[in-house]
């Protein structure tokens, strides 16, 4: 991985200072760029397009000195800056300037409370970033690997993984090492005990981007597992199949109390739901009367599971006291036994199977029940 640098006989670097150093720099990119390539051979062009590369690889890690020293005296502050990142991004107009100082965390050398020189925090990373072996994409490719091993896992683990890390990046693409990084993981985590809630609070971010032109705005972050159960139950009545797709009539266009019971789209393989409605909870559930008098009274609308289908629906025994009839005078509480199927769609669970619920009955006051079956009531309490 350690290569060695020879400068020619006939390159004298004068001045003492560095801004002389990079005034020379810059010169010989001048004569650099005059030199004609029409002459040079195959080998001569590859060699030149290599050099190229890896002095533009060391030159992003060796900036990483100058802005540590800025930092460390304060200049952007006193510059008006109101942090390191704006400064990286409207001074030096560094285009990615949050993983520049990420990278620059990790890479540079930092001095302790008492003045002295620390190392690296990734000394592999360091080195091959100075000779330049490896560019600013091999660096964040390790690093989100390196980010993702569990706190349990011992220190000396870790140096070592960074290490391997390190010489895998010298001789792979950035998607190769995040292939050969999950590998790693997977030997240092099999099972996946060792990653614990602090592991996933430590990983979990959210950026909302601002909104284009066209009121957009672009989302992306990490989720830990009970955000993604949140989403997945927002997004299992909303991003249904054959839901509010634009422009198209067919499709349903409602809210969540709605959408577990609006129709499908001809195109959506899901099933039919089982439901006539929901009803949010801030209103009660409404009952229409029957539409004429030989028809029987509609199923009540309630909130946790589907009405009963009055033809699958065996003959209710006669009233007894205490219970209610469309002819009767008040109506009193009484209990039903729970309803026979579940609906699968409503987004409130319904008591377990076999349990009773207490009802407030109510009487319709228009039509008149079918021959052979008494009036539905209204559930409006549950219990």
């Amino acid at each position: 991985m350690s290569s060695q640098t020879t400068i020619p006989a006939d390159l004298s670097v004068t001045g003492s200072s560095v801004t002389d150093a990079y005034a020379q720099i810059h010169a010989l990119l001048d004569h650099i760029a005059a030199r004609p390539l029409a002459a040079c051979s195959d080998t001569e062009i590859l060699t030149a397009a290599e050099e190229h590369e890896r002095a533009a690889r060391r030159m992003a890690s060796a900036g990483h000195r100058q802005i540590v020293e800025l930092s460390d005296r304060d200049i952007p502050k006193r510059l008006g800056y109101r942090s390191l990142p704006n400064f990286l991004s409207h001074h030096l107009r560094i285009t990615e300037p949050v993983r520049r100082q990420r990278q620059m965390e990790k890479l540079a050398q930092f001095h302790s409370a008492t003045g002295e020189l620390l190392p690296p925090r990734c000394p592999t990373l360091a080195t091959a970033a100075a000779e330049g072996l490896i560019g600013p994409g091999h660096i964040h490719a390790v690093l989100e690997i390196f980010e993702k091993i569990p706190t349990t896992i011992d220190h000396d683990i870790k140096l070592a993984a960074e290490a391997t890390l390190g010489e895998l990046a010298c001789d792979h693409t950035p998607a190769e090492i995040t292939t050969l990084g999950m590998r790693l993981l997977a030997h240092l985590d099999p099972d996946g005990d060792l990653t614990d809630d602090t592991d996933r609070a430590r990983q979990r971010n959210l950026w909302i981007n601002r909104q284009n032109v066209q009121k957009m705005s672009k989302l992306t972050g990490h989720l830990d597992p009970v955000t993604r159960a949140m989403l997945d139950t927002l997004l299992s009545s909303w991003a249904a199949p054959g839901m509010n797709i634009p422009g198209d009539p067919e499709s349903s266009h409602c809210s969540p109390w709605t959408a577990a019971t609006a129709a499908p789209h001809p195109d959506a393989t899901s099933p039919p739901p089982t439901t006539k409605s929901i009803t949010p909870p801030s209103t009660s559930p409404q009952v229409d009367a029957p539409t004429s008098p030989h028809s029987p009274a509609p199923a009540p609308s309630t909130i946790g599971w589907s009405a009963p289908d009055p033809a699958n629906t065996p003959p209710r025994s006669p009233p007894t006291a205490g219970s209610a009839d469309a002819s009767s005078g008040p109506v009193t509480p009484t209990t039903c036994p729970a309803p026979r199927e579940k609906s699968t769609r409503s987004p409130i669970s319904k008591p377990s199977s076999g349990t009773d619920c207490t009802i407030s009955a109510t009487r319709f006051t228009s039509g008149r029940p079918t021959p052979g079956h008494h009036s539905h009531t209204s559930a409006t309490t549950l219990i």
